[in-house]
């Protein structure tokens, strides 16, 4: 059986519930995120995960914390647009709504990009409380 910590620092999709205004209804989108942690080593369990999203309004930018991750200069993340990483975003999913695809493992692609993400993420993480 695999481990669950394998998925730590993999790029995939998750299934995320929003309220759709148009519908006046709970939706659900997937969108990607970087997994940071895992609840246990074997079986299904929450992921901690950071978001990887566009932000289209700039007032929305957080410059502490959200990573710009530029589509030109992180071809291999294969991203339909330039984005963040939101270090400060932290949210926890089920493995179930993890697509089985990874899109890429950023910890072995692009290791600086990683470490400046594993650092502002400390940073935000050390602010709490």
């Amino acid at each position: 059986m695999s481990s669950n910590s394998q998925f730590i620092g993999e790029l995939r999709t998750s299934r995320f519930k929003y309220f759709d205004v148009k519908t006046n209804k709970l939706a659900f989108k997937s969108r990607p995120v970087l997994i940071v942690g895992c609840e246990k080593e074997v079986g299904p369990c929450d992921f901690t995960v950071l978001p990887v999203s566009t932000i289209s309004n700039p007032a929305n930018i957080i410059p502490d914390f959200d990573i710009f991750i530029s589509m030109q200069e992180f071809p291999t993340l294969n991203l339909s647009r330039d984005s963040y990483c939101r270090t400060s975003k932290v949210s926890t999913v089920h493995s179930k709504d993890v697509g089985t695809k990874k899109i890429a493992t950023l910890k072995d692609i692009y290791p600086e990009l990683y470490h400046e993400i594993q650092t502002k993420f400390n940073l935000f993480s050390n602010s709490l409380f």
